[in-house]
């Protein structure tokens, strides 16, 4: 019977698994296919993948070792825990910027205006 305590860090794996496995197929799906690697918008939702991929990776590895085997990464190496900060800081912003990117490009695109076109 488990405890209530390892419940949770299970859940984790199982988030880190099925969030990481769906931006893999993102990923792999819009950087094979020719028509996908052609236009504009889906190279900036590829750029976006790769940063919710690199953001997920960064945050839960660290948990994970943190908690699963006592390996705290910010008291090892201060260049790493500095890194660390600074991937937990620009890669969302840059997933979000991409998002956006592509939405404005989609709707520039599509829009009935020639001037916008």
């Amino acid at each position: 019977m488990t405890k209530c305590g390892t419940v949770p860090h299970f859940r984790v794996l199982f988030y880190l698994f099925l969030n990481f496995f769906g931006g893999f197929m993102t990923i792999v799906i819009r950087s094979t296919k020719r028509s996908f690697r052609t236009k504009p918008s889906t190279f900036f939702m590829l750029l976006s993948a790769i940063a919710g991929c690199i953001h997920l990776i960064n945050g839960t590895l660290a948990r994970i070792l943190t908690i699963g085997f006592s390996i705290d990464l910010t008291r090892t190496s201060i260049g790493l825990c500095k890194l660390r900060q600074f991937i937990n800081i620009i890669v969302p912003g840059l997933g979000i910027t991409c998002y956006w990117l592509s939405t404005i490009n989609q709707f520039l695109v599509t829009s009935r205006s020639a001037r916008l076109r």
